[in-house]
């Protein structure tokens, strides 16, 4: 039976998915993944949004960049892409991010990917205010009279920002000035979307997971450390020409091994190591160094592993989805809210075969379900806690959830919790039983088994 008193509940936590089919062009390849997207315990959707393909490519007469009505604007596919989701339920997060040429600093060097090189602050808040007024829930729908478009609460500045391809420079005369330039995107973006939208969520940094030393990729922990103007491990207030500004740190804690497996180098963050980031937020506050609406959140947005199959250099799709539910657990033990797994389905291998596309799916390139797609829908993970253990999960459905072990050939249940479904996970400790393989049951559902290390 379960040991009295032993909720460790840390809150709400939400599970989504970004691909490029939840924005497709194809209507009807948007409403089916967008359906699997629910199917597989989704409740949000990450799309992201080139400014550079809503933008003009060069700005006509009278165009007022803050304007969503202006003249020059191209939103229908975006527009599009909103409608599917808040049809299927799915809340939406933007990653907003890619300038236009005439919005980019001048002298782009030739290895610099379009987009990237020095956006101009003021500009990327302008767009920020147009795609939050037109998304705010009150904006004419241009298909349909007398309809409004569906409103989008969320927002994510940038993507990547301590990535070169996303942001450049990182360094400069041989001085990071990266997240000083970042600083300035971010805030005047938070600003342009708060105009139009008081109530909205601002995210801020989405860091790619490790460091280089050749200048290309400024390690996770430094990058935050600058932006919110603290110094070395001790994190010491520094000189702050602005306050950050932001509601929820965002990032990508990508693995390259077991989730928990930490990153080697203490400046880097992969699955076990979000409280490297959580840890400087909190010095922020205490020093007065960043603003924020509220309590400042912590959001997942981006995290993945290829398998095999397809992918030959992938792990096997049933460690996939136990990698997966593992790191939704490591997620939530750190305080997350949110949780983005990258790819709904596997990509078509490219001309260099699997060495360049994404086989992190739940869902094979025809279709068929990974075993990840049930590990999503309905994550379970149990350890080994002193003489007892501990287990957790998110059940698909509200209801008694029925924790049962495997003896012989039959499954027994051991214990029942409560759960109220998506979004709430459940969480208790029970005194180790001599099974080394449980699952979680609600109604006719069932999660994977989880055999105990």
């Amino acid at each position: 039976a379960a040991m009295p008193g032993t909720s460790t509940a840390q809150g709400d936590f939400r599970i989504g998915y970004g691909d490029p089919e939840l924005a497709s062009e194809s209507a009807s390849a948007r409403n089916l993944w967008a359906e699997k997207a629910v199917e597989s315990g989704a409740s949000i959707a990450r799309i992201n949004v080139s400014w550079a393909s809503v933008a003009p490519p060069s700005p006509p007469a009278g165009f007022n960049p803050a304007n969503p009505s202006s003249p020059g604007y191209s939103w229908q596919n975006l527009d599009a892409a909103v409608r599917t989701a808040a049809a299927h339920g799915l809340a939406v997060l933007f990653t907003v991010q890619r300038a236009p040429v005439w919005a980019e600093g001048p002298g782009r060097p030739a290895d610099i990917k379009q987009g990237a090189w020095r956006p101009d602050p003021g500009a990327y808040g302008a767009f920020g205010h147009a795609l939050a007024k037109r998304y705010s829930g009150s904006f004419p729908d241009p298909l349909s009279a007398g309809s409004r478009l569906p409103r989008v609460h969320y927002f994510d500045a940038w993507n990547e920002p301590n990535l070169v391809n996303f942001l450049a420079p990182q360094v400069a005369a041989g001085k990071l000035v990266g997240p000083a330039m970042y600083r300035k995107l971010l805030n005047r973006f938070y600003a342009g979307v708060k105009q139009a939208q008081p109530g909205a969520t601002v995210l801020g940094s989405s860091f790619a997971p490790f460091g280089a030393t050749n200048g290309t990729i400024t390690p996770p922990v430094v990058f935050l450390r600058n932006l919110l103007c603290l110094g070395g491990g001790r994190l010491k207030p520094l000189a702050c020409p602005e306050k950050a500004h932001l509601d929820a740190l965002s990032t990508h804690p990508i693995q390259v091994g077991p989730p928990t497996q930490s990153a080697a180098s203490p400046l880097d963050v992969t699955t076990p190591d979000l409280g490297r980031l959580t840890r400087v937020v909190r010095a922020a506050r205490r020093a007065g160094t960043v603003r924020s609406s509220g309590r400042i959140g912590l959001w997942v947005t981006e995290f993945w592993v290829d398998s095999k199959p397809p992918d030959p250099k992938g792990i096997p799709a049933a460690e996939q989805a136990r990698w997966y539910e593992q790191d939704m657990y490591e997620f939530w033990k750190a305080g997350a809210e949110v949780a983005i797994e990258l790819q709904l389905r596997d990509w078509a291998p490219g001309t260099e075969g699997f060495a360049a596309t994404l086989q992190s799916g739940v869902y094979f390139l025809d279709g068929r379900p990974k075993p990840s797609a049930t590990a999503m829908r309905f994550p379970f993970v149990a350890e080994r806690v002193g003489r007892g253990m501990s287990v957790w999960g998110i059940a698909p459905v509200p209801g008694t959830v029925r924790i049962q072990a495997l003896r012989g050939n039959a499954w027994t249940t051991i214990a029942t919790v409560p759960a109220d479904g998506r979004g709430h996970p459940f969480a208790t400790n029970l005194r180790l039983v001599g099974a080394t393989q449980l699952r979680a049951k609600v109604g006719t559902e069932r999660s994977l088994p989880w055999r105990l290390g």
